[in-house]
């Protein structure tokens, strides 16, 4: 992803009709559509993900790309829990070989 333009560290402008309007953004991730929600508040991105809510300062991306990096942060998580998930049940659960 590249960096929107900015002045030092302030946050690129926020077009004022895009405040607290709700946009969508859309990603595949291991062959799944995912769509999330967001608008903007005083230069913070309100996205919600799945029910849960994600915020965070608009400083150097466009809020597509803050959006898109959360969305991709809660599903390489979410992944690597259920990973973790199947090899513990796996490891308390051990399927008998010997028959």
């Amino acid at each position: 992803m590249t960096a929107a333009p900015t002045n030092g560290d302030a946050a690129p402008s926020v077009m004022m009709d895009e405040q607290n309007t709700i946009h969508e953004v859309e990603i595949t991730s291991d062959g799944k559509t995912h769509l999330a929600t967001y608008y903007v508040e005083s230069g913070v991105v309100h996205a919600m993900i799945e029910g849960q809510k994600f915020i965070a300062p608009v400083l150097h991306h466009s809020v597509d790309e803050i959006v898109t990096m959360m969305m991709k942060g809660h599903y390489r998580n979410k992944a690597a829990q259920e990973s973790k998930e199947e090899a513990w049940q796996q490891w308390t659960n051990p399927q008998d070989t010997s028959k």
